[in-house]
C-alpha cells in the first residue's frame, strides 16, 4: 500500500505543480512573487525535488532567482518553459498512460508461459528502448 501511496503522491503532486505554472503564466508575466511562491511549492514537495520531472523546475526556478530578480529575458525564458513543461505533462498523461498498459499486456504475455527467454528479455529492452518519454517518470 506504501508503493500506492508514493504513487499517488507522485501524480497529485505533478497535476498541482502543471496547474500552479499554468497559473503563473496566465497573464503572460512572471513577477519575483510567483516565482517564490514556486520556490515555497517545492520546498513544501522537497522529497520529490531530486525526481523528474520536479528537478528541471527546481534548476530553471533556481537558475531565475540567483540574482533575486526576475528580469525580461528569464521572464521570457521562463514563460517558454512552462509552456513547454505544461503540454509536455499534458502529453505525457496521455500517451505515458496508453503505453504503461501495453508494457503490462507485454509482460503479462511474456510471462504467462512461465518462463523468460532471451528473446524475450531483448524484446522488452527493445520496446523500452523506443519510448525513452517514459524512462524518467514512475513507474
Amino acid at each position: 500500500m506504501k508503493s500506492m501511496a508514493r504513487y499517488t503522491d507522485y501524480h497529485r503532486a505533478k497535476r498541482r505543480l502543471d496547474g500552479l505554472l499554468q497559473g503563473i503564466i496566465a497573464d503572460g508575466r512572471v513577477t519575483t512573487e510567483e516565482v517564490v511562491a514556486l520556490q515555497e511549492w517545492l520546498r513544501l514537495h522537497s522529497n520529490l525535488v531530486t525526481r523528474p520531472p520536479f528537478d528541471q523546475v527546481a534548476r530553471e526556478v533556481e537558475s531565475i532567482l540567483a540574482d533575486g530578480v526576475v528580469d525580461r529575458e528569464e521572464e521570457r525564458f521562463f514563460l517558454d518553459f512552462c509552456d513547454g513543461f505544461i503540454y509536455a505533462s499534458e502529453r505525457y498523461t496521455l500517451d505515458a498512460t496508453a503505453e504503461i498498459r501495453k508494457l503490462h499486456g507485454l509482460l503479462e504475455g511474456i510471462a504467462c508461459d512461465r518462463k523468460i527467454t532471451i528473446e524475450e528479455a531483448r524484446e522488452v529492452q527493445k520496446w523500452l528502448d523506443e519510448r525513452q518519454v517514459l524512462a524518467h517518470h514512475f513507474p
